[in-house]
């Protein structure tokens, strides 16, 4: 007997929740629900770049002048693909400026993209202790996407880039 009075009390209860007005109520609160989740879904989605040449171009430029110029090695080491394998002191010791090279311009010339990876022609221009003369140099600059943004891929085997 006690068993057939819980389950009338479950059904008395379930036939509120499923009665006519409240499954309006429900249905209204799930699509608001609904609504809200993908709004919020695609907010957080990344994206996907207009022009990846020129994108790629921009972030090598603003890399190379926080890099040579601005010396901002905190903001390059977040753009680098493999954070990993140095710490942020080691990737600071290993890409600060320790010559005598004072650095006075970067620009971004040629970009080219191939799937995920990318290259980019840097000239770079500079000058020498005693040396009234400028110089330029090109060289070639490794990126690869990553997270739907151009990472910069570093160099291993050399500190500064070879001119």
């Amino acid at each position: 007997m006690l068993k057939f009075i819980k389950i009338e009390r479950i059904r008395e209860k379930m036939s509120f929740y499923f009665s006519r007005r409240n499954f309006l109520v429900q249905t209204i609160f799930y699509v608001f629900l609904a609504v809200f989740f993908l709004t919020a879904f695609e907010a957080c989605q990344k994206k996907e770049m207009k022009d990846p040449v020129e994108s790629l171009k921009q972030n090598a430029e603003t890399y190379w002048n926080k890099r040579f110029l601005k010396r901002d090695y905190d903001a390059i080491y977040k753009m680098e693909a493999d954070q990993k394998s140095m710490t942020r002191d080691e990737y600071m010791g290993f890409v600060s400026n320790k010559g005598q090279i004072a650095y006075v311009s970067i620009e971004a010339k040629a970009a080219k993209v191939e799937g995920s990876k990318g290259t980019v022609d840097i000239v770079v221009t500079y000058s020498l202790p005693n040396l009234s003369k400028k110089m330029s140099a090109t060289m070639k600059d490794q990126w690869m996407i990553k997270d739907n943004e151009w990472k910069h891929v570093l160099n291993k085997k050399i500190a500064t880039p070879s001119f």
